[in-house]
């Protein structure tokens, strides 16, 4: 056996079977075409594996990317594509690779990671549930309580693709997407065969946003994956969606910074339902973040107030304003700089420090 280690480009067909064969894919390199950000030759440093002799029988992917949390900076580490042959499970070759990919991510300037799944691995490490954003599920009724008649939908098209990033960049808490991760994005399997769609969102003749949607499920339910732009104009185009796709009903995924989209739904009565964002996050170096978020923290309590955050034998201390707590658990504290519903605020000025914005995957999903 050979590994935990980094993946070469020669391994990149054998791991497509292992990932195709773990996850049932319905045919051969799917999930390398499903996931070109993750599978492909400029990421394969990230890609670690177990090896027996040329066959890659365990892995665990991810993608490093910097994002913007309310205009501060913060780097993230995406993990995805986890796999191991049924045969060589139990070995612990899944948690070997996930704490180098953890160091990895340390070593490389990481603050959080963001976990497309909740499994006992990732929680046992301290991933957490963390966001407090809204879900809104639409009828066709209400979806046209908000209709906008001067908003029309088109399909995307390469022209739009400036548009469309400079709207996503509007987001309070986003990824930071080069123009590889947008054309990685756009020949996805999930686009090219049809099982998202990207509508652009155009106003008086001018692009003003856009959504990614899936297909309708067994439910009669079609998700939003992404929105961005001129939320008044993106949300009274939803009842289009429904029209076209003869779907129940349509769901969107409102991150805390969505806020004219809440209201927008509200107005309609719609009843927006707490939730976390999307899988689980886990805190890579706990003082690094804060001191990147630090401009938040500081325009939330004042430039003059003493802030101090640290991290101590497991052990994480939040310090504002002569007030102190000191949270023993990685998952707590995690949920105390994001937001978790079932977690209160804390009184006084800590209180009106968190929660920070917390990320949605999107196109961004691994």
């Amino acid at each position: 056996m050979e590994g935990p280690r980094a993946a070469t480009a020669g391994d990149l067909p054998s791991i497509g079977v292992l990932v195709d064969t773990v996850f049932n894919c319905p045919s051969e390199g799917w999930m390398i075409d499903q996931f070109p950000t993750l599978f492909n030759e400029r990421n394969v440093d990230n890609l670690l594996v177990v090896a027996d002799g040329a066959t890659v029988v365990s892995h665990v992917g991810m993608v490093e990317r910097w994002a913007s949390l309310a205009g501060c900076a913060v780097r993230v580490a995406c993990i995805g594509a986890v796999a191991t042959y049924e045969s060589y499970r139990g070995r612990g070759y899944a948690s070997q690779l996930f704490a180098r990919a953890c160091e990895k991510a340390k070593a490389g300037g990481v603050d959080i990671m963001m976990i497309s799944g909740g499994k006992g691995l990732y929680r046992g490490n301290g991933a957490a549930d963390v966001g407090r954003d809204f879900k809104a599920r639409l009828d066709i009724a209400a979806a046209r309580t908000i209709a906008d008649p001067q908003a029309q939908l088109r399909l995307f098209a390469d022209d739009d693709l400036p548009a469309c990033a400079a709207a996503y960049d509007r987001k309070t808490a986003r990824y930071i997407r080069g123009l590889h991760d947008w054309r990685d994005y756009l020949r996805s399997r999930a686009i090219t065969n049809g099982d998202q769609r990207i509508h652009v969102v155009v106003r008086n003749g001018a692009t003003c946003g856009y959504m990614v949607h899936a297909r309708p499920n067994k439910e009669g339910r079609v998700d939003i994956v992404e929105f961005a732009g001129e939320d008044t104009a993106v949300a009274g185009t939803a009842h289009r969606i429904l029209e076209d796709t003869g779907a129940q009903a349509v769901q969107f995924h409102l991150q805390s910074g969505d806020t004219v989209a809440q209201a927008c739904f509200r107005a309609a009565g719609v009843e927006l339902q707490p939730a976390c964002t999307l899988g689980t996050l886990l805190l890579i170096n706990f003082p690094q973040l804060m001191r990147r978020l630090a401009p938040l923290f500081e325009s939330r309590a004042g430039f003059e107030a003493s802030l101090d955050f640290a991290e101590d034998n497991g052990s994480f201390v939040f310090a504002c304003g002569g007030l102190r707590q000191v949270v023993s658990s990685k998952i707590e504290a995690a949920q105390r700089v994001f937001g978790h519903r079932d977690v209160p605020a804390w009184d006084g000025a800590l209180g009106g420090l968190f929660p920070a914005p917390t990320l949605w995957y999107g196109l961004n999903y691994v």
